[in-house]
């Protein structure tokens, strides 16, 4: 991983005040021949996809934004304990199946043939867990409370006709 360096002061427009930046999200391309997203908060994503494998960086992502990402493809939530500040370029490779369960988890609609059934028999994460590992991070398991908020039951309230 490389810190990425703050962004730098805008220059002045000659009236006293910095220009606005350009702050829309822009995607270009699709996700078949690869995409990129600029102005998210992680900078710069972009994800290529090849042979089903996909590569997705980002420009200046902080830590607690890796281990969010880093959840979606693992079985377990990802808490980032790290206490490094800053934002860093990081890559990851993430497999097809490592994909699907992803989707599977957020409840996207799987694309026709892409089944239930994963097209190998690897570990679930093992290429998420060697791309974190090339980042020089490593993950620990261990239980820790966590705030969550229970529904005991739903009331439903009478509304006028």
């Amino acid at each position: 991983m490389k810190e990425t360096l703050p962004d730098g002061p805008l220059a002045a427009t000659g009236r006293g005040e910095a220009p606005a930046p350009d702050t829309a999200v822009k995607v270009s391309g699709t996700p078949e021949q690869g995409m990129t997203v600029t102005n998210t908060q992680a900078g710069t994503q972009k994800t290529t996809v090849v042979g089903g494998v996909k590569h997705v960086e980002a420009s200046k992502a902080p830590m607690s934004m890796l281990a969010e990402a880093l959840s979606r493809y693992l079985d377990r939530l990802v808490v980032d304990m790290t206490e490094i500040k800053g934002n860093y370029q990081v890559a990851l490779d993430i497999s097809p199946e490592e994909s699907r369960n992803a989707m599977r988890a957020v409840g996207a609609a799987m694309p026709s043939g892409a089944g239930g059934a994963t097209d190998t028999a690897s570990e679930p994460g093992s290429s998420v867990l060697t791309g974190v590992q090339q980042l020089v991070l490593k993950l620990e398991a261990r239980k820790m409370p966590l705030e969550f908020i229970v529904i005991d039951h739903p009331e439903k309230l009478p509304t006028e006709n």
